[in-house]
């Protein structure tokens, strides 16, 4: 199963970028500046979480 998949569709009035994105099967962390974050979706779009927020979210999804 590929992670993420995209399309370009262009349109009369310019080009759009499509990108869909399927659940990992375990948690993702971002790396930035040596410092790790987590991050949800919320509809369309992405909220970080708290360290405390980020370990509830991990015992109840995965």
């Amino acid at each position: 199963m590929d992670s993420f998949s995209f399309d370009i569709r262009h349109l009369e009035n310019g080009i759009i970028l499509i990108v869909d994105c399927n659940p990992s099967p375990v948690p993702v962390y971002v790396t930035h500046d040596r410092k790790e974050d987590f991050y949800v979706r919320v509809g369309p779009g992405t909220r970080p979480l708290t360290t405390s927020e980020a370990l509830n979210y991990i015992r109840n999804r995965f």
